[in-house]
């Protein structure tokens, strides 16, 4: 890492953790989310991908707020997600909370996580990493993880010395399959994943850039990839289920064919959509964020 700007002292306890993120071009609506965080007194750290520096950041590192990370090139997801779990856990963190830098979220998220974690954390010492949504939410009901196979990194707190023990994110996959090679490291060295799907107030997709089509009347918003996106997540999946059949690991090997054929549908369908019908940007809802007390 060639550039560290900016530390401040941690609080170390079992269950405190730190919120990461990893950014390329964060915008505005990122700057205010991170406001939130720092103002709820959670240390945070960033592993910025942008090629140049970004000013938004220059406030926090002149309150030392923060603790940012560069190298003033795109090192991709798997590089920034070893290296921040790694320097959390150099602080005696137990855990880390990680968060995409579209993934929208609230005070009432950041909360319900640092309550659950003091509910149930300790009773999940074989779990790598659990994850937070809001797919089934109920007011202040706190539920143990139910056990996945797959997982996102966005919205998981992460236990450290697991990821320790299975050498931390792969660097070698750039953004395609990162999340899918540390489900299947996990599972091979024995650790399970779960997800919570109580917590408030979390949302990945209304800040992803969709498109809509008008089909008889009904409109229809959906996510095209370019090209090239899709010949690196299938090269990513195929590798991936190499990998998973060297490890007589069939169930994963067959979830990544099959993801291979879902994705490649679901994209042939919406460039099929957008050829028949026509398409266009849907509005993001980037100004609309409300931030709960």
């Amino acid at each position: 890492m060639d550039e560290k700007i900016q530390t401040t002292d941690i609080y170390k306890s079992q269950t405190v953790f730190p919120v990461c993120f990893v950014t390329y071009y964060p915008d505005q609506g990122f700057f205010e989310r991170l406001q939130l965080v720092l103002d709820a007194g959670y240390k945070v750290i960033v592993y910025d991908n942008t090629d140049e520096p970004v000013l938004g950041f220059d406030k926090f590192v002149k309150e030392n707020t923060l603790e940012l990370f560069r190298d003033g090139h795109n090192a991709g997801l798997g590089e920034a997600l070893k290296f921040l779990m790694g320097n959390a856990k150099q602080y005696d963190f137990a855990a880390a909370l990680y968060f995409d830098q579209d993934t929208r979220f609230s005070l009432r998220s950041l909360r319900y996580i640092s309550s659950w974690m003091d509910k149930f954390f300790d009773q999940h010492q074989d779990f790598a990493a659990i994850r937070f949504s809001t797919a089934e939410y109920q007011e202040a009901c706190y539920l143990q993880a139910e056990e996945v196979r797959l997982l996102i990194s966005s919205g998981c707190v992460f236990r450290l010395d697991a990821l320790e023990q299975l050498g931390w994110h792969d660097d070698h996959f750039f953004v395609e399959g990162v999340d899918y090679k540390f489900c299947l490291d996990a599972h091979i060295a024995c650790f399970r994943l779960g997800e919570v799907r109580q917590c408030p107030d979390i949302d990945h997709e209304s800040l992803q850039p969709l498109e809509k089509s008008s089909v008889f009347g009904r409109e229809i918003i959906y996510r095209r990839y370019p090209m090239q996106r899709h010949i690196r997540f299938v090269g990513a999946l195929l590798r991936l289920s190499g990998i998973a059949m060297m490890h007589t690991e069939l169930r994963y090997a067959l979830i990544f064919f099959r993801n291979i054929f879902t994705h490649l549908i679901a994209q042939s369908w919406y460039f099929l959509l957008a050829f028949l019908f026509g398409s266009e940007q849907e509005d993001l809802k980037r100004d609309s964020q409300k931030v709960e007390s």
